[in-house]
């Protein structure tokens, strides 16, 4: 990945782990339309963590909340290969319904059914 200084020259950005995971946490959320705070409840871990995933933040988060949040997401149908340099989401069918079985839901009726499954998780 390039990054462009304001003189118009490319420079190389270093491509972190913390980078990887704030792409990959923040891209999955999105498409599976979940908030930070349903996805830190479902995945067992905090919503200020999951912020500090997605803004890169200095403090690493442990390797098995990485692994929990993740699993949230595998769990739904995403296949997810993370490479050195690189990051493979795969939606599968059972993803792909997922997804727009969230997306065709108002705001509203999502924040129910996601307050309901957590409340029957409990």
């Amino acid at each position: 990945m390039n990054h462009f200084d304001s003189e118009g020259q490319s420079k190389e950005v270093r491509i972190t782990s913390a980078v990887k995971m704030a792409v990959l946490v923040r891209a999955l959320r999105n498409a599976f339309v979940m908030s930070q705070s349903y996805l830190a409840t479902v995945s067992g871990t905090s919503r200020p963590t999951l912020n500090r995933i997605e803004s890169m933040d200095k403090r690493s988060p442990r390797s098995d909340t990485l692994d929990d949040v993740l699993q949230v997401f595998r769990d739904r149908g995403a296949e997810i290969t993370i490479g050195d340099e690189d990051i493979n989401i795969r939606f599968t069918k059972k993803a792909l319904q997922y997804a727009a079985k969230e997306l065709d839901m108002s705001a509203l009726e999502r924040e129910k059914l996601h307050s309901t499954s957590l409340d029957e998780n409990s």
